[in-house]
Order: structure tokens, then sequence, then C-alpha cells
């Protein structure tokens, strides 16, 4: 499906001991692809232009969020959980989760203890939201609450909860009212679906691949749908089959 030459992952490889080191991972990957402290318009449109496959995964569960690795080629590749009520912020972050799985080598922070899942949620965070642009957004005010974060979800593309840790991360609120905002979140029932929903992102480099695949035999529809995490009457629809 990739031809005779099978894209090259554009991405540096940071070896991580400790939660700091994967927050400054971001940051070295923000600048190595450009991107200064702007927040990131459309993350699978970025994390595709890298050459990383990214894959939506229809399945009935809420036990999954998302999973990376190599392909044979070499390509990294990365899915995530897309099943229509999977909102664009929670998308997005395990798709930073996943990102920082494929860019950080965590062994030697790992073999001192630390979590590869909590440093991937740590370089996660810190990609989606940068400190710096953080401390700028909120700049002057003397107390901030919930409703200040929930204000920049759309400026961020990032949950509540994303938000609420960066914001106890940069030392804008203390442990105190990182405790009263969790109770908040609770008691109005965002745990798990949050106000103010992020749209989704799609893939198109993978859903050009799946068409390929689809046109040269390689895999029957259902397949394709399966991959493509479509119905088969649209990806049907789609590809004129």
């Amino acid at each position: 499906v990739y031809g005779d030459t099978p894209p090259q992952f554009s991405a540096p490889t940071y070896v991580v001991d400790n939660p700091e080191q994967a927050e400054r991972a971001a940051g070295r990957l923000r600048a190595h692809l450009g991107l200064g402290d702007e927040p990131i318009q459309n993350l699978v449109a970025l994390v595709e232009s890298m050459e990383l496959r990214v894959a939506p995964v229809d399945v009935d569960t809420d036990r999954f969020d998302g999973l990376a690795g190599w392909a044979r080629e070499g390509v990294p590749y990365a899915a995530y959980l897309h099943n229509g009520v999977f909102p664009g912020e929670r998308q997005r972050f395990t798709l930073a989760h996943e990102l920082g799985h494929v860019v950080m080598d965590t062994q030697a922070a790992e073999a001192n203890g630390f979590d590869s899942d909590d440093l991937a949620n740590r370089f996660a965070g810190a990609l989606l939201v940068s400190l710096s642009s953080l401390l700028l957004e909120l700049d002057g005010r003397r107390r901030v609450g919930l409703s200040d974060l929930l204000a920049l979800k759309p400026h961020y593309g990032a949950s509540l909860q994303c938000l609420v840790h960066r914001a106890s991360q940069c030392g804008l609120i203390d442990n105190g009212t990182q405790t009263a905002m969790w109770i908040d979140i609770k008691r109005n029932g965002w745990w798990g679906r949050e106000p103010h929903p992020v749209p989704p992102e799609r893939p198109t480099k993978h859903e050009e691949l799946v068409g390929q695949a689809l046109a040269e035999g390689l895999v029957t529809l259902s397949r394709a749908a399966e991959l493509a995490g479509r119905t088969i009457s649209e990806v049907a629809q789609t590809y004129g089959v």
C-alpha cells in the first residue's frame, strides 16, 4: 500500500527520566515542528504530517482509549476510539498521549519507578497546552476558577480536566483549589461528559490508504469499514463501491 518507499517518521526520540523531562520533551517536539506556544488547531493533521498513521477504531467499550506501535514497514501508528460518543477533546488527548509513547524513550524513568502512561499523560498535556501560553492567557487573574478554564476549552481543544492539571502544574492553582475543582466537576456530572465538547477530528491519510487497499482488492468492503471506523454504507458511498 505504501509503494516502493515507505514514509519516514519525522520526529526525534526523547530520552525521559522523570515527569519534568516528559514536559520538556513536548516542548522540544513543539520547537522541532515550529509550533511555538500556539494551540494546535488540528492535531490529527499535524500528526499525519509527521508520517505517523492515525486510525479511528469503532468498538463498543469504555475500557479502551487508544494504542500505539510500529508497523512492519517501520511506520509508527496510533489508534483511538471513535464510536460516535468519543468527544474531540478526549480524542485529541488520547492521540497526544499515544504520540508521547512513540517519541519518548521512558526506560530510564520506568527503572526509577515512574509509570509510562503517567509520563505520556504529562507529555500530552504539555503538547496541547503549553504552560507559558496558559500563564499568558490567565495573566492578571487574582483567582483562577473553573469557569476561567472552561472558557479556554475551545481555544486549546483540551478537556477541562486537562486544563485543571495544567493550571496546577504551572502554579496557577494550589492543591486545595484543585481538589475543590475536582469536586465541582464530579458534582456537575462532567467527569465523563464535559460541557462545550470539542469537534472530533478525522484522519485523511489513513482513509486514503484504506481506499487504496479496497481498490486493489487487498481488503473486503466490511474490513475497509472496520479499518476506517465507518459503516459499510458510508465506505461504499465514499469510495464509490
